[in-house]
């Protein structure tokens, strides 16, 4: 592949299979509540990405997603073996990009899915990484839609995890600049 240094949306779509499998396993592991992801759901995310674990292993071997048993991943084992991202935050900044990805496909989903979990701690960096992807892509409807849905009903009811979430999503906003 010819690849420019200064054109990084080359690199992107020539990834974007493994981009959108690594996207929706850590919103799926997220939405589950589990950091290890088990083979069944690596072969219902890998069917839903229309991506190929045995035919493209490699990508699985960059280094962000490991092994639970701790060994090099095998083309043969793809998708019997269970798998964790290597960080947290690794996870945290898929499951980021799998929602702004959504959220232009498939609004309404999106729109329920952060008004039921947008004060469940377990999600407040993935919402701020959202504000970060969203505010860097050119088109600012889908960040309107995302924070209308952050500033709408329901709220909790004292308005302190309110008032938290959207200083760290305005700070992350300082941050983009």
């Amino acid at each position: 592949m010819d690849y420019d240094s200064n054109d990084g949306r080359k690199l992107y779509e020539y990834c974007d299979k493994e981009l959108c499998f690594l996207e929706n396993l850590a919103f799926s592991a997220m939405e589950s509540s589990s950091f290890i992801a088990q083979p069944e759901l690596m072969a219902k995310v890998a069917e839903d990405s229309e991506y190929d674990l045995f035919s493209s292993s490699q990508w699985l071997n960059l280094g962000i997603l490991k092994s639970y048993d701790d060994c090099v991943i095998d083309i043969n084992v793809g998708q019997t073996k269970s798998y964790y991202f290597v960080h947290y935050s690794f996870q945290e900044y898929f499951a980021a990009r799998y929602l702004a990805r959504r959220l232009s496909i498939d609004e309404q989903s999106i729109i329920k899915f952060i008004n039921s979990y947008k004060y469940d701690q377990r999600f407040t960096m993935l919402f701020v990484f959202t504000t970060g992807i969203l505010v860097s892509q050119s088109d600012s409807k889908l960040f309107d839609i995302f924070m209308n849905t952050i500033e709408s009903e329901p709220r909790d009811l004292i308005g302190m995890y309110h008032i938290q979430l959207i200083i760290q999503l305005f700070d992350e906003l300082a941050c983009c600049k």
